[in-house]
């Protein structure tokens, strides 16, 4: 870690580079939330976006939980994680969220998982309503996409509901 002063300086270095990344998407690719989409965009392209933002900030989920970085900035940087994923489940259309299903929904798992161990780490900076409710919105989008059906015989969320 010393080529970078350290870990939060690597967290920094790392996370400016995944933006770089982002940033220098062509346009077809780049995310435009509510916005209209050109005309020539395809589903296609929905489905490679939402792989990409939604991988970008599994990725950065993951750099938070490898370095050691203050309980401050976890908790500042997992807020737009989630406040980011939120956009884009929210905003991407269903079908295509359940076309990505098998690739998606082990890292909403993932950063929904260490989205609620911040929550419980250090002076409760996320737990407030606002932290449970975009948990609750994540929780919830994730049950909707999550279509697979378990194992027989035993019971999945889904089927115990009335």
């Amino acid at each position: 870690m010393s080529l970078y002063g350290g870990q939060e300086e690597a967290l920094k270095h790392w996370l400016a580079k995944i933006q770089t990344i982002i940033d220098n998407f062509p346009p077809e690719l780049r995310w435009r939330g509510g916005l209209s989409r050109p005309s020539h965009i395809t589903e296609g392209h929905d489905t490679q976006i939402a792989n990409l933002f939604i991988t970008s900030l599994n990725i950065r989920s993951n750099l938070l939980q490898k370095f050691g970085s203050t309980v401050k900035t976890r908790a500042a940087e997992h807020q737009r994680i989630v406040d980011d994923l939120l956009e884009i489940l929210y905003h991407m259309p269903q079908h295509v969220l359940e076309q990505n299903g098998y690739s998606l929904i082990p890292k909403l798992r993932d950063c929904g998982a260490a989205y609620m161990e911040q929550m419980d780490v250090g002076d409760g900076a996320l737990v407030s309503e606002g932290a449970r409710l975009k948990l609750e919105k994540l929780l919830r989008k994730l049950d909707d996409i999550d279509c697979w059906p378990g194992l027989p015989g035993i019971e999945s969320p889904q089927s115990n509901r009335q």
